[in-house]
């Protein structure tokens, strides 16, 4: 056994950038001249290359090898990513050599990968020297400018690595600008530069039956709502339209996980180009224009969950053209409540004819009654107004029962109002269809009116008498009880004198009237609180006659009661508690 001796030199490459072709890539490698100063049975040199470090040591002419890897921003891991893919590679040559490699021995052997349409990569022979500046390069450019060498696509150019279609360093690159787990990114970059097969376990996801070809179409039009992409490099064909399809696709892919897992960020990818592709071949049957096609893959790029329900039919993709159409922003055109509900009520021919008259026109009415609603979303990033329901659908599932309910029964004033720019009609709308739906026959309805007042009681028209316009919201048929509801959607007892005048005149009893307000805001108590105020406050104006503004005496006492006779008599009434439960059994909230 030999004595133990350590000699250490120390050898710089010349340093390179990143994308700068290495001269000596097709030159048989040079071995540093080395003074040895003692015949010893290990040397130990150290080797830097583009500023990264490794200590070869040679005991009895097998090589170990031991990496310091240069940090970018606040990536920890990444050099413990890159030593682990070398040491990987390493060992593997150790595997098909007898269990020692020297420095003479190929670390990979040169071979052709296919990796099914994504096309096919070609390795050099590669002894440890030129593996080391291999990972080196690779690691460096991944962490400094986040994508791989330029050479190991670009046309003409050679490195130790070369990606004939460019698709899987693009899906890197797209990764590798998206990334927040830099690490994994890098023991996959690396591994992909100095391992082909494992190369192929990671990269299995890029299936055979998938087109790139045509994935290439899809996703030029998913890069225009990508920040950095370079639509030219589309049209060059080639790696370069390799190059970018898998840069948009490593980009969607990233945002469809969570985590930055970037090793399952590219086993999606293909899944969601086939996805979207099969998607766009149903918009093509239905001979959509291209620029619908391409406004349609914009908008949904990144679902992947709404594809899925396009694909299945469960979405109606004609609900979003509708929507598209009539000019609706995007954040209401992609919410998954407001497209799943209006695929249902598009199926209902009934529902729509009865909405618009026809069912084109009902698809119509509908897209215009979305685009003005203007309540919350869940893709309104938490915009819209207070007093409506939190999700459009259960404003847009009362209106559906509702239209089938009483539409297409003669019911004069019929119609569902879009109430642009008003969104307090639209709360009062609400309310009212909600009780209608559950409370009111449509066979016993007269007239229904669609003016609501704001939440102060104002903005009604009303001018009292039986000549009155827009003194109702519901009347029914002669002889039903009651006769009138007034639906009142607001957080105090606030009434219009005018309207209230109204209806007193056009009935002979307290039964034939029913003021409905919004149990959201208010007690069925707080209501008849209100309104015992109101009352009390309007009782000389009650009493006055019909030429002064009131109802006259005898309207006063057909209602209130014969005894009375005066209105500090109806005030005193309403201050006992018989007379409150009396008088105020026309006031309920629901």
């Amino acid at each position: 056994m030999c004595g133990y001796r350590q000699y250490e030199d120390s050898y710089d490459f010349p340093v390179k950038t990143t994308n700068t072709v290495l001269p000596d890539l097709i030159q048989p490698n040079t071995t540093p001249t080395v003074d040895k100063r003692f015949d010893a049975c290990e040397q130990v040199r150290v080797v830097k290359i583009e500023g990264n470090s490794f200590r070869i040591k040679t005991t009895n002419g097998r090589v170990t090898v031991e990496g310091t890897w240069q940090t970018f921003g606040e990536c920890a891991y990444c050099p413990e990513a890159a030593e682990k893919a070398l040491q990987a590679a390493l060992q593997k040559a150790r595997d098909r050599n007898g269990g020692s490699i020297t420095e003479s021995t190929l670390i990979v052997e040169g071979i052709t990968k296919t990796y099914g349409s994504a096309g096919e990569i070609t390795y050099q022979n590669m002894k440890l020297m030129d593996i080391l500046k291999n990972l080196a390069t690779t690691y460096n450019s991944l962490l400094d400018k986040a994508k791989v060498p330029e050479e190991v696509w670009l046309p003409g150019k050679e490195f130790y690595v070369r990606d004939a279609k460019g698709i899987i360093a693009g899906t890197l690159d797209g990764a590798a600008s998206e990334a927040t787990d830099k690490a994994q990114l890098i023991g996959l970059g690396l591994t992909v530069m100095a391992d082909p097969e494992a190369t192929w376990e990671a990269l299995v996801s890029f299936k055979k039956e998938l087109d790139w070809t045509k994935a290439a179409t899809i996703a030029k039009t998913m890069a225009q709502g990508l920040v950095g992409y370079d639509a030219t490099e589309f049209d060059k064909g080639g790696s370069y339209q390799g190059h970018a399809t898998g840069k948009v696709a490593g980009t969607v892919a990233f945002n469809m996980v969570t985590g930055g897992i970037v090793l399952s960020m590219i086993n999606k990818v293909p899944d969601l180009l086939e996805l979207l592709g099969k998607v766009i071949k149903k918009l093509e049957d239905l001979n959509w224009s291209k620029a619908d096609i391409d406004a349609f893959t914009l908008d949904f790029q990144k679902s992947e969950d709404l594809l899925k329900k396009f694909d299945s039919g469960e979405i109606d993709p004609q609900v979003w053209k509708a929507l598209k159409d009539e000019g609706i922003d995007i954040a209401k055109r992609t919410a998954p409540e407001i497209l799943e509900t209006m695929s249902k009520h598009f199926k209902d021919v009934d529902f729509l004819t009865k909405l618009g008259g026809s069912v084109e026109a009902g698809k119509a009415k509908y897209a215009q009654i979305v685009k003005e609603y203007a309540g919350k979303c869940s893709t309104c990033g938490n915009q819209g107004y207070k007093n409506l329901p939190d999700t459009p659908d259960l404003y847009l599932n009362s209106m559906f029962a509702y239209t089938k309910k009483f539409g297409g029964n003669n019911i004069e004033g019929f119609e569902i109002p879009a109430f642009t720019g008003q969104p307090f009609s639209q709360d009062g709308f609400y309310h009212m269809m909600n009780h209608m739906n559950a409370n009111v026959d449509p066979s016993k309805v007269k007239k229904v009116d669609m003016t609501f007042e704001d939440e102060l009681g104002e903005s009604l028209p009303c001018r009292g008498g039986s000549g009155a316009s827009s003194c109702f919201d519901v009347q029914m048929k002669d002889g039903e009880i009651p006769k009138f509801y007034e639906y009142k959607s607001v957080g105090t007892v606030k009434l219009t004198l005018n309207q209230f005048l109204a209806y007193l005149s056009n009935i002979n009893s307290l039964s034939e009237l029913r003021y409905i307000f919004n149990a959201q805001k208010l007690t069925t108590e707080q209501a008849k609180e209100g309104m015992k105020a109101f009352l009390i406050k309007n009782a000389f104006n009650l009493y006055k006659s019909t030429d002064n503004g009131g109802i006259g005496l005898d309207k006063c006492k057909t209602l209130f009661g014969d005894e009375m006779t005066t209105p500090q008599k109806l005030i005193a009434k309403l201050d006992t508690q018989e007379g409150f439960e009396e008088l105020l059994t026309f006031v309920e909230a629901k």
